[in-house]
């Protein structure tokens, strides 16, 4: 046990490592898979090529988001260049400012040093996070935003000690406030937990500058984001209420990785929860992060039921590092040493080897676009590639594709020519259907292709790559 109680006592060695895994982790195969629809979507709104205007007119026509992250995400492609191996990138730092606010967290709720590593690790190894820290959406920045306005409203609960930085700390919550807005909608859900913890657990120390920042905030959001908020409430999704499966793991088993792992926590947590009520302890911070994860289930659900589905896991991504702190917490503080010792070790081993075993495997669930290009490499055939999303008919989407395949750097080292329109040569058809069925494309080609005949095709994860050649 002594060089693990040298590393709880060198508080800038643990927390190197758990940085170092955590890079290792989100790194490792996070360009294994291409780009899927809702990737190819971000890819085409963050366009560095074109206006601002533009950008917030492609946000309108297709995203459910704010336009901040694809300014975010445009500028960095203006420094970096306009390349869709790039788009997931922009996450990893991402990822671990994430896990650095986590840690700020885990300070302000306790000082033992154990819990500080365990929850770290926890958060490091969790294939949730990270499996969308390795994905080119908004959601690995909503919850590290989400992570800064709980940091910083617990920070402000304790500057009344300092008088010298409260304006500061409050003018880094009104930043704070606007930009989580701008980020994703359900960014209310945490809002609306700080004002009912406000208003119902602090009574007689009510903070009226905190709520007077989120109202002045939401104003100014919903003025500015008035067209946004109007597209979104006619936002067609394939979203469905939670039926009752969804009552007895929560999204556990897609948060901790498998349906065993999740019972594990899910068991944890609600003995915690228990725990935390029978000991009526007055940690306040804690009584905050269960108001927090009870109202980002408690509204969606209920709200899905009033007037339509809008709950998925990805949504509410935030809780994750937050029950965590629970179940950390509660096995580092509620416990005996030795019982506490062997929980630690047990947690620590399922979640790294379900990590790991997630790596060594490398399953393929997302669209196979460069096997396709291989394909046509080694066929050695016609250089034109015509691009068509399921049964070609949805100009819209064949557009983002289209976008998205032409900036392949295997289409480029290789003089592809992705083409709008079939011309009388040989060509290639890439069909990206995300059923995985085929069938859209099946159907329809050869009617589309009347000059042409197919030679042959050739079948991958999602993607069918058809070989035409002239009559």
């Amino acid at each position: 046990m002594k060089p693990i109680q040298i590393l709880l006592e060198n508080r800038l060695i643990y927390f190197g490592l758990i940085i170092l895994i955590g890079l290792f982790f989100t790194l490792f195969q996070i360009n294994i898979e291409d780009l899927w629809y809702d990737e190819i979507a971000s890819f085409w709104v963050a366009d560095p090529n074109i206006s601002l205007k533009e950008t917030n007119s492609r946000l309108l026509s297709s995203e459910n988001t704010p336009l901040l992250y694809y300014i975010i995400v445009k500028f960095f492609f203006n420094f970096f260049g306009y390349n869709p191996d790039l788009l997931r990138v922009i996450n990893i730092p991402i990822f671990l400012i994430s896990l650095i606010y986590f840690n700020f967290i885990l300070s302000k709720i306790s000082k033992n040093s154990l819990f500080f590593l365990f929850a770290s690790l926890l958060f490091t190894f969790n294939s949730f996070l990270i499996s969308y820290a390795q994905e080119g959406r908004v959601f690995i920045l909503f919850c590290m935003l989400s992570l800064m306005i709980i940091n910083q409203y617990i920070l402000l609960n304790q500057s009344f000690k300092n008088e010298k930085n409260i304006k500061f700390q409050y003018f880094i919550f009104i930043l704070l406030t606007f930009i989580i807005l701008n980020t994703f909608i359900f960014s209310f859900l945490i809002l609306g937990s700080i004002i009912f913890y406000e208003l119902f657990f602090k009574i007689n120390k009510i903070d009226y500058v905190i709520l007077l920042v989120i109202f002045f905030s939401t104003i100014l959001f919903a003025l500015l984001n008035y067209q946004f908020l109007l597209n979104l409430t006619k936002f067609e999704s394939a979203i469905q209420q939670p039926n009752y499966n969804f009552y007895y793991n929560f999204y556990f088993k897609q948060f901790f990785g498998s349906k065993i792992m999740g019972l594990f926590f899910l068991i944890l947590f609600i003995w915690s929860s228990f725990n935390f009520l029978k000991r009526n302890e007055k940690n306040e911070y804690i009584t905050l992060i269960y108001l927090i994860i009870f109202f980002s289930y408690f509204v969606p659900i209920i709200y899905g039921f009033l007037f339509k589905p809008v709950i998925q896991d990805k949504y509410i991504i935030y809780v994750v590092p937050l029950i965590i702190l629970i179940v950390a917490y509660s096995i580092t503080h509620h416990f005996k040493a030795n019982i506490t010792n062997k929980f630690v070790i047990f947690f620590i081993l399922i979640s790294s080897s379900n990590q790991l075993l997630k790596n060594y495997k490398s399953e393929i669930d997302k669209p196979m676009f460069n096997a396709a290009v291989f394909k046509a490499i080694e066929i050695n055939g016609p250089k034109f590639i015509y691009t068509s999303y399921s049964d070609n008919k949805n100009n819209f989407l064949n557009l983002q594709l289209s976008n998205y395949i032409n900036q392949l750097k295997i289409l480029k080292n290789n003089n592809f020519n992705v083409v709008n329109k079939v011309n009388s040569k040989d060509f290639f058809l890439i069909c990206y259907d995300p059923s995985n069925t085929y069938s859209q494309c099946l159907e329809n080609t050869n009617l589309n292709f009347s000059n042409h005949f197919l030679k042959e095709e050739y079948k991958f994860y999602q993607v069918i790559l058809f070989h035409y050649v002239k009559n």
